[in-house]
């Protein structure tokens, strides 16, 4: 090792020889070079590799610039060879000294941390800049030279290349003494590392492609979509047409050639002719599918009420999710994401072309229509029961299709699947007498197969006129079921027509379905029995539609035209009416909750099961509805459910006015909170804040409710920070966050109350009225938290963070538990550094979190957990992380989170030297905070990309300058 240590060092000292002597190694007459070296020898080679497992296996931050030097040093001898004895050895003390700073690195980063690093490495490390920024000065000088100036005279630059060694000879001898370094075992403890960090980079490159695979799937139309109905595999028989299939797949799958050539697909015809069976037809054509592959997509309008309702479902059965859904700007953007070529059907398209207010309504539909047909990549297929031509555009055309009757021969098809058995001529000879509309036939057939009658039998009964009435043939068809089963099958088919979106079995008899007293237990049972449903299925009126979720049963769904009959003609009496609607209202005040409610996430996965019906059973108003007070708690539980999954503001506005109306001051004011809290997610914070004053207005003055009246407060304060900076002082955010915290202490209950005695009161959480009391409180502590976090009064706000979420666990209130320990590991990192501490706080939001059911809170934790992970380096944590908050924060749809998250990916990508996928990735988050530029997160989260796309696109490209967002 004396032979080394000599070669590392070009002459003996004291501190050298006592290295030496320490190590023992080989002697003078070794001819077998070492590994080291080999590894030594292999100047810029080595120091780059040295370079990479810094950041592979991350160093101290403190070694970065060392190696940055070190790399210079070895690049500029590599030019100048006209002194090449000193210079070499110059290079390989360079790389001897890389080799030493990266193995005392390791260690530093193996040992216990305590929240910092260690003084005397800082110290060392700092001497080594120092006498590297000298050597790099002096070679930059000598480089600059004419190389002949060099060849001639070059003992003028040969003194000053060994002054500089013998500067590196000091620290270097200096660093084996102070950390008792031998060189051997150090090469040896580096190639392990270095062949562990070879296999992490294996780890990283399959980590990565996860991520992309990832990031490919999720985007765009692949977002969560609670509520979605599926393309229908089961929704009728199809027969016929094959001249109309031929002409609408060939539109269909034309490539596009420019706007002016376009075609979009209109489809009219009366009631029952075929037109959605044709339309399913279409969309499932093996030549379809090739040319739009997985964006195909089935808008059942039958369910729509209003135009904010339609412009709702859009997004559903499109996949998509948006910060808000008040408007098409975030659909829009999606379908325009690719190129990728999209077909939308927008079935019974009538429904929505006919909504109150004929004039203003098409004009809206109209105006809808045209946005999305002008996309250059979107094909639109409409079917429509009206003889209204397509509406005309001068940027696209219309294949305007009216559906005739069938042919002769398909018709007896028809009918035959529906009544087998049955001679082909005399059902010819049948149907040459009628219309042959196909679910006219249908019915007929249906009609006579359950009443067992002939086709003789079935041709006197029909006559000999021509009938076109689809109406007489369903009142026919209604005259069988109520002749031949329990008038409760009417009544059940009454039920259904108020539910457009369809019903399992299962929820049909426990939510929906009237109750009769049974004679011979005297109990109450539904009348949705097995039986009843039986019947119900065997008619043609309904399809049973297939679940495509393995959790999820079959639908039972009433088709469109027998909905309409039955109400157009008022089948529905005014008790079943009122018997749903209360019905719809029980079952959402029931759900109402909160992310501290142990039952939120199984109420919000119960109320997203029935979303469509509930949504248009809430917009019944005329003089059946029970009580409007109920109708009008109703619309704010549902509204609170909407602001957690699809939230809109005008929804919101809905339950507001009702709440005015009912003259309910409960409803309204929390439904001022909810529209207050709306109103800060998409950034309209002086709207939310007089929201806010409104509702702490009603809360404190007319209900005297001081605990409701304090959150308000604490809102506001919250909504404040957001605002431009000076908005409000410092010092008036704690006033009212103080005002706040007394309100909620003082909601303790008397000793001598009959709550406090019985524990009869059941507060919002679940417990008596002193844990509500206590629940209160911890409310208001970790309001004071949040205000002292953000005047970075770290210890103040650490105090109450732990003292609320001390409370929260015992309760188990896990919104707020998660909370909690999201700032207070925010306020490990920030003001300590100490992130391993962080990230098993983190760790722990996350899981509080997850049981809420909140997932706004779930996205946070994701984000904080990456951040931190990214912090430290530890790149394959941060790539599990992304990988499962991806898909949650594209469900969520919040624009900010998700150009957030997004800018963490790019982050990854750039550590891991993926420089155009990390291009790509800040560029979008630029888009996406750009749409949001308006608040500040937007305006510094796009200052902050654009600032990283600068550093990404310089050469030559130093990871170190990228920003990260650190909350």
């Amino acid at each position: 090792m004396a032979k080394i240590l000599a070669w590392l060092s070009g002459k003996q000292s004291e501190h050298a020889d006592e290295a030496s002597s320490a190590d023992g190694g080989s002697g003078e007459n070794d001819v077998v070079p070492g590994v080291e070296e080999y590894l030594l020898d292999a100047g810029m080679a080595t120091i780059t590799t040295l370079q990479t497992l810094s950041a592979l296996a991350p160093p101290l931050s403190v070694v970065s610039p060392v190696l940055e030097l070190a790399v210079r040093i070895v690049r500029t001898c590599e030019t100048i060879s006209q002194i090449k004895g000193e210079i070499e050895q110059l290079q390989r003390r360079v790389c001897s000294l890389g080799v030493l700073v990266v193995n005392k690195s390791q260690q530093q980063q193996q040992l216990p941390s305590n929240g910092g690093s260690d003084p005397d490495f800082d110290e060392t490390i700092k001497t080594l800049q120092s006498t590297l920024n000298s050597v790099v000065k002096d070679l930059e000088t000598i480089k600059r030279q004419n190389k002949w100036l060099l060849i001639i005279w070059p003992d003028l630059n040969r003194g000053k290349v060994v002054k500089r060694m013998g500067d590196l000879d000091y620290a270097l001898q200096t660093y084996f003494v102070s950390h008792n370094v031998r060189v051997a075992e150090v090469l040896t403890s580096l190639r392990s590392t270095m062949n562990r960090v070879d296999e992490n980079v294996i780890i990283m490159k399959d980590q990565v492609q996860r991520l992309m695979d990832c990031t490919q799937t999720q985007q765009p139309h692949c977002s969560e979509s609670t509520g979605k109905d599926d393309i229908p595999t089961n929704f009728d028989t199809f027969y016929g047409r094959v001249d109309d299939v031929a002409t609408i797949v060939q539109c269909l799958t034309d490539q596009h050639n420019g706007n002016d050539s376009r075609q979009h697909v209109w489809i009219n015809g009366p009631p029952g002719i075929g037109k959605t069976s044709l339309a399913l037809e279409l969309i499932r054509h093996p030549a379809v599918v090739k040319t739009f592959g997985k964006y195909r997509f089935w808008v059942p309008c039958t369910k729509v009420m209003s135009h904010q309702h339609f412009i709702r479902i859009l997004y559903t059965q499109l996949s998509i999710t948006a910060r808000s859904y008040d408007g098409l700007e975030t659909l829009i953007d999606e379908l325009s994401a690719t190129n990728d070529r999209r077909l939308v059907l927008l079935d019974h398209f009538e429904t929505v072309w006919d909504l109150d207010g004929v004039d203003e309504s098409q004009s809206r539909v109209q105006g809808i229509l045209s946005r999305l047909a002008s996309l250059p990549n979107v094909t639109l297929l409409v079917t429509i029961t009206s003889s209204q031509p397509p509406p005309k555009h001068p940027r696209f055309q219309w294949l305007d299709t009216k559906l005739d009757v069938l042919d002769s021969e398909f018709a007896v098809e028809v009918f035959n699947f529906h009544y087998e058995g049955q001679n082909r001529e005399e059902v010819k000879s049948l149907l040459d007498k009628v219309d042959r509309i196909p679910l006219l036939i249908k019915l007929m057939a249906i009609d006579a197969r359950n009443s067992k009658m002939s086709i003789a039998d079935l041709a006197e009964e029909q006559g000999n006129g021509r009938s076109t009435s689809m109406d007489n043939r369903i009142k026919s068809s209604f005259d069988v079921i109520l002749r031949d089963s329990n008038p409760e099958v009417l009544e059940l088919f009454a039920v259904l027509s108020m539910l457009p979106a369809g019903t399992t079995f299962d929820r049909l008899g426990k939510i929906w379905a009237p109750t009769r007293t049974d004679p011979t237990t005297g109990q109450q049972k539904t009348i949705a029995t097995s039986s009843n449903v039986s019947s119900l299925q065997s008619s043609a009126f309904l399809v049973n539609l297939k679940a495509t979720d393995k959790s999820e049963s079959n639908k039972l769904l009433l088709f469109a035209i027998f909905r309409k009959y039955i109400r157009q003609h008022n089948m529905v009496s005014r008790e079943v009416k009122r018997h749903v609607l209360d019905a719809c209202y029980e079952y959402v005040t029931k759900r109402r909750s909160h992310p501290d409610d142990a039952h939120f996430k199984s109420y919000i996965s119960e109320l997203a099961s029935e979303e469509d019906n509930i949504i248009c059973l809430l917009q019944e108003t005329d003089s059946s509805a029970p009580d409007p007070k109920r109708r009008a708690q109703a619309l704010v539980g549902f509204s609170y459910y909407l602001s957690k999954k699809k939230q809109s503001v005008e929804c919101a506005r809905v339950a507001r006015d009702a709440a005015h109306a009912a003259k309910d001051d409960r409803s309204l004011a929390q439904a001022l909170v909810l529209l207050g809290k709306l109103c800060h997610r998409v950034a309209k914070y002086d709207e939310a804040c007089e929201h806010f004053v409104g509702a702490q207005s009603i809360f404190a003055d007319k209900l005297g409710d001081k605990a409701h009246a304090a959150e308000c407060l604490l809102d506001l304060v919250r909504t404040w920070r957001y605002m431009e900076k000076g908005t409000k002082s410092i010092s008036e955010m704690k006033k009212i966050t103080e005002k706040a915290n007394k309100m909620l202490t003082s909601t303790k209950p008397k000793p001598n109350s009959k709550e406090a005695k019985k524990g009869a009161g059941q507060s919002k959480d679940g417990t008596d009225e002193v844990n509500r009391y206590r629940y209160n409180v911890a409310r208001g502590k970790l309001g004071l938290g949040r205000h002292y976090l953000y005047t970075q009064d770290w210890q103040k706000a650490k105090v109450f963070f732990e003292d609320a979420l001390a409370v929260f666990q015992e309760l188990n209130n896990s919104g707020s538990t998660s909370e909690c320990l999201h700032n207070l590991a925010k306020i490990e990192a920030t003001s300590k550094a100490n992130y391993q501490r962080a990230i098993e706080l983190a760790r722990q939001a996350l899981v509080a979190a997850d049981e809420s059911g909140e997932d706004t809170l779930v996205t946070y934790a994701f984000e904080l957990l990456a951040c931190y992970y990214l912090i430290t380096r530890d790149y394959k944590s941060a790539t599990d992380v992304l990988l499962e908050s991806i898909p949650k924060t594209i469900s969520l749809g919040d624009l900010l989170i998700i150009s957030r998250v997004n800018e963490q990916l790019a982050y990854l990508y750039a550590a891991v030297a993926q420089r155009d996928k990390a291009v790509k990735c800040y560029d979008e988050s630029r888009v996406g905070f750009g749409k949001i530029q308006g608040t500040p997160g937007g305006r510094a989260g796009r200052a902050r990309c654009e600032r990283n796309l600068e550093v990404l696109r310089r050469e030559p490209f130093h990871f170190e300058q990228i920003e990260l967002n650190r909350f």
